[in-house]
C-alpha cells in the first residue's frame, strides 16, 4: 500500500461485529480467545498465558484520583497508571517550596521505585511524607540541558504506540481517554483472521535491575537516546494477573466548588460521583503520548495554561524539557521519540481545542 491508499480491514469489521452481537465474553471465552492464545505460543518466545487467564480477566474499576490545585479541581487516572500519583506528588512539593526541576525529580524517583499495581502492593498511594523522605537526596541534582533548546516542535512524527484523545460537548460532557498498544505496531503479530495487532504492554513491568524493558528501548539506549531503564523494584515487577505500570495521565479540570472542596489526600469518594465536586462543568482536557515522558509534558503544559496564562496551542508548542530521577534535566532533542499534548480549554461559550504538531496531530471544533 502506499500513502493514500483505501485499505478495507475486512477481518476488522468482521472482530466488531462479533463484539457488538456477543458481547465483551466474545472476546475473552471462545474462538477469538482461542486464536489469541496459539499465536502467542507460536514462534521462538511462546507465550505462557493460556485460555483460563483469558477466561478469568475481569477489567476492573479504579477511583479517579482528585486534586484541589487552587480555584481548580483535578481528575485524573488512577493505579496502575503513575500519572496522577507522580503529577499530585510534584505539586505538593512545589507548593511546599522545592525547586520545580528537583519537585519532578524527586517524584519520579518515587514512581520509578515505589509504584506498582495497587492490588500487588500499597505502595501506589500517594502520601505527603513519602514524598519529603527524598528531599535530603536533591541536593545531587545537575543540568544537562543545552543553552540552545532544539526546534523540536517544527519536526513531524508520525504516532507510534499511543494516543491521546480530548472529547467535549455542549451539554459538558468530557472524555480525556489515552490508550497504547506500547510499541510502534505493538508486539508486531496481528493475529490471522481478526484484522488487530496484539499489544506489547508486557514490557511495561520492570524486569532485572538497570536493564531495559523492552528490545526497542535497548535499539534507542544503544544508540544514545534518553530512556528509562529498569529499577528492578517489587512493585512493578511480573506477575501473573498484575497490571503493568503506565505513566498515561488523562485529566479533566473543572472549577472547583467551594461548598464542596475536597482534600485531595483525605477524600473518600462516593460511588455515585467519584467526589467530583457538585455538577461544574469542565475548563479543560489534557493528556499526552510519549512513554515515560508523559507526566512531564501534562504537567508543563497544565502550569503553562493555569500559572503562566498561556492560551493553549502556545502551552503545548512550548520548548519543554524532561526529568526522570536520575538527577539529570534533559531537553526534547535528546529524547528518542517525540512526546505530544493535546487538550481542549473551555471559557464560558468560548472553546478552544489544539493538537500538538510534535506529531501532527489535529484538532476539530464543530458548533451545532
Amino acid at each position: 500500500y502506499q500513502i493514500g491508499d483505501q485499505f478495507i480491514n475486512k477481518d476488522y469489521a468482521g472482530t466488531l461485529k462479533l463484539l457488538a452481537v456477543n458481547g465483551f465474553e466474545a472476546f475473552y471465552n471462545g474462538a477469538l480467545a482461542e486464536a489469541i492464545v496459539q499465536l502467542g505460543q507460536e514462534g521462538k518466545m511462546p507465550s505462557a498465558m493460556d485460555i483460563d487467564d483469558l477466561k478469568n480477566y475481569r477489567a476492573v474499576f479504579r477511583q479517579p484520583q482528585i486534586y484541589n490545585y487552587g480555584q481548580y479541581q483535578i481528575v485524573s487516572i488512577g493505579s496502575p497508571s503513575s500519572g496522577s500519583s507522580t503529577l499530585y506528588r510534584i505539586f505538593d512539593l512545589v507548593f511546599a517550596g522545592i525547586d520545580e526541576y528537583k519537585a519532578i525529580d524527586a517524584s519520579y524517583k518515587i514512581r520509578n521505585t515505589s509504584f506498582g499495581d495497587e492490588d500487588f502492593t500499597e505502595s501506589e498511594c500517594r502520601v505527603k511524607e513519602d514524598a519529603f523522605e527524598n528531599l535530603s537526596e536533591l541536593d545531587s541534582f545537575t543540568s544537562s540541558v543545552s543553552e540552545e533548546q532544539g526546534d523540536f516542535a517544527s519536526e513531524l512524527h508520525e504516532e507510534k504506540g499511543t494516543t491521546h484523545i480530548a472529547i467535549t460537548d455542549r451539554y459538558g460532557n468530557a472524555i480525556s481517554g489515552t490508550v497504547t498498544i506500547q510499541s510502534a505496531f505493538g508486539s508486531g503479530r496481528l493475529l490471522p483472521g481478526y484484522g488487530f495487532l496484539l499489544n506489547n504492554e508486557l514490557s511495561d513491568f520492570d524486569p532485572k535491575r538497570g536493564k531495559c524493558n523492552s528490545i526497542q528501548s535497548w535499539r534507542r539506549l544503544r544508540a544514545g537516546a534518553i530512556g528509562l531503564t529498569s529499577d528492578g523494584q517489587e512493585a512493578n515487577k511480573t506477575y501473573g494477573a498484575k497490571r503493568p505500570r503506565s505513566s498515561m495521565t488523562p485529566m479533566i479540570v473543572f472549577e472547583a466548588q467551594a461548598e464542596r472542596e475536597i482534600d485531595s489526600l483525605e477524600a473518600e469518594p462516593d460511588e455515585t460521583n467519584a467526589g467530583i465536586s457538585s455538577l461544574s462543568k469542565p475548563v479543560m482536557i489534557l493528556g499526552a503520548s510519549g512513554g515515560w515522558t508523559i507526566i512531564n509534558s501534562v504537567y508543563q503544559v497544565f502550569t503553562n495554561i493555569i500559572d503562566s496564562d498561556m492560551n493553549l496551542e502556545a502551552a503545548i508548542q512550548a520548548p519543554r524539557v524532561f526529568i526522570k530521577g536520575d538527577g539529570k534535566l534533559y531537553d526534547e532533542s535528546e529524547l528518542s521519540f517525540p512526546t505530544a499534548v493535546n487538550g481542549i480549554v473551555i471559557n464560558g461559550n468560548d472553546l478552544s481545542a489544539y493538537a500538538d504538531k510534535r506529531k501532527n496531530g489535529s484538532a476539530q471544533v464543530d458548533l451545532f
